[in-house]
């Protein structure tokens, strides 16, 4: 293939994911409205569960986090003095990390890397 073809197939390629992920938000929204309106249902005839045939919805709960935005840095100084760095994710955010290493600042034990990526774009014309 010649780099005339293969920077070809790479536009038809990206239009068609365009395409596909507009699909896929478009269907993610419809299931999470009628997952509502399920729940709804549910709720109004007081049950947790139903079904049709051999399908079957059932409601489940779950406790998640939620932090105030304005007590981040309380709950950080909590987590590490108690020890539960568990509960955080074990990932730097790339863009400070860039800016910080572009300022000459270091972080002990962390290493920059290089990942290398194909960039296209292509004028509207």
């Amino acid at each position: 293939m010649t780099l005339d073809q293969v920077i070809d197939k790479l536009k038809y390629i990206r239009k068609d994911l365009t395409h596909l992920e507009a699909e896929i938000k478009a269907k993610k929204a419809e299931r999470s409205f009628l997952e509502q309106m399920a729940m709804d249902l549910l709720d109004s005839q007081g049950l947790t569960k139903g079904g049709k045939g051999a399908t079957t919805i059932s409601i489940s709960e779950e406790i998640v986090p939620h932090v105030d935005k304005d007590y981040w840095q309380e709950v950080w100084t909590y987590l590490f003095s108690h020890g539960y760095t568990d509960l955080l994710r074990k990932q730097i955010n790339s863009a400070p990390f860039r800016e910080l290493i572009t300022l000459g600042e270091e972080i002990p034990h962390v290493t920059p890397v290089t990942i290398r990526k194909l960039n296209m774009r292509t004028s509207n014309s």
